[in-house]
């Protein structure tokens, strides 16, 4: 699948519409994989997830509590150790949204795109393609308030 564009935004993908900049979307994190003194840290979000694969979100007004439960079950299970604990992050859309580049520009975008397992996901990526990994870590770093606890 081609890698989704601002365009992409204003399509709908799912039975729920576009994430609407009003909307509350989640984020599971895990400890400690994903936190060091008690601080959300920056590999908890992976430069592919920005760039091509993803950044993958609930959409709280659409959540399945039982199915985000087994996600959290299936995911902690491959990585015990690392996953002992949870807990979800949760920030408004227009907070992504609002965020800019250096350039004064969108830095990212959030699209409704559906998986089969999973009717409110949603993903978030960098508004511009093919970036580099030092422009992307810069973009992680804006990230990062919104998922802390």
């Amino acid at each position: 699948m081609p890698r989704y564009t601002q365009e992409d935004e204003k399509i709908a993908h799912s039975e729920f519409g576009v994430v609407k900049d009003e909307e509350y979307l989640l984020r599971i994190i895990y400890a400690p994989e994903h936190i060091r003194d008690d601080l959300v840290i920056e590999s908890a979000i992976a430069l592919d997830d920005l760039s091509t694969r993803g950044f993958s979100l609930d959409r709280d007004a659409y959540k399945n509590d039982s199915a985000i439960q087994q996600r959290i079950s299936t995911q902690s299970d491959k990585q015990p150790d690392q996953r002992q604990t949870y807990f979800i992050a949760k920030f408004q859309c227009i907070s992504v949204r609002d965020m800019l580049d250096e350039a004064n520009k969108r830095a990212f975008i959030v699209i409704d795109d559906v998986h089969d397992d999973n009717k409110a996901h949603a993903s978030l990526y960098s508004a511009k393609a093919n970036l580099g990994k030092g422009i992307l870590r810069k973009l992680r770093s804006q990230l990062l308030p919104l998922l802390q606890k």
